[in-house]
């Protein structure tokens, strides 16, 4: 089977695609891609960049097949996207509005999904479903064990991430990412084992 986890944002979306067979009596959860949409509209802010994204979101989904395993099975996915939700953040200066158009772009990025996708699923877990609320810098690496891969902890103060190291530049997708795109890619990751978890206990 095939989950596929995904970070939205209003400028840049991470999309991580992982296989599993949940009938098998040892699990093994495979990466079989990932990937960055930009939209590349300098300037767009509010509802041009949702806009923006979504077309940019749109023209991905054109020539990247998110049903189809390393093996070139066809299956139904399992799409995840994280649940927006307003917090009370005035003391930290950010605006509520953000959250709303965020929301917007996922609710953008479900219904291109149902359309293409029309037997396939969507789960929209909150923060707390499925990272328990931890900051990047500490369910990232559980992310990335689930694959065997190592991990080295970037930036520093609240936006520490984690990346793989080294690289998995075999992947599917690794012409559009950078180093840094791991600070959401990793959440993409995150997303779909969550996803793999909605069928069966890893």
């Amino acid at each position: 089977m095939i989950a596929v986890g995904i970070d939205t944002d209003m400028h840049k979306m991470a999309v991580a695609m992982v296989g599993f067979d949940h009938e098998a009596t040892v699990r093994h959860v495979t990466p079989l891609g990932a990937w960055v949409v930009r939209h590349g509209v300098d300037g767009a802010i509010g509802r041009d960049a949702i806009l923006a994204m979504n077309n940019a979101f749109v023209t991905f989904l054109g020539v990247t097949p998110l049903h189809v395993d390393a093996l070139g099975g066809l299956w139904n996915p399992i799409f995840v996207i994280e649940h927006q939700s307003v917090v009370y953040t005035a003391k930290e200066g950010k605006n509520p509005q953000n959250i709303v158009n965020l929301s917007a772009v996922s609710g953008l990025v479900c219904g291109q999904l149902k359309m293409l996708y029309s037997n396939g699923a969507v789960l929209l877990p909150s923060p707390n479903d499925w990272k328990q609320s931890q900051p990047k810098r500490i369910n990232q690496p559980r992310t990335y064990a689930k694959f065997g891969w190592q991990h080295e902890i970037r930036a520093t103060g609240k936006n520490r991430y984690a990346a793989p190291v080294p690289l998995p530049k075999d992947l599917p997708g690794s012409d559009t990412w950078t180093m840094s795109d791991w600070k959401h890619i990793g959440d993409a990751f995150g997303l779909a084992l969550h996803g793999v978890k909605a069928c069966c206990q890893l």
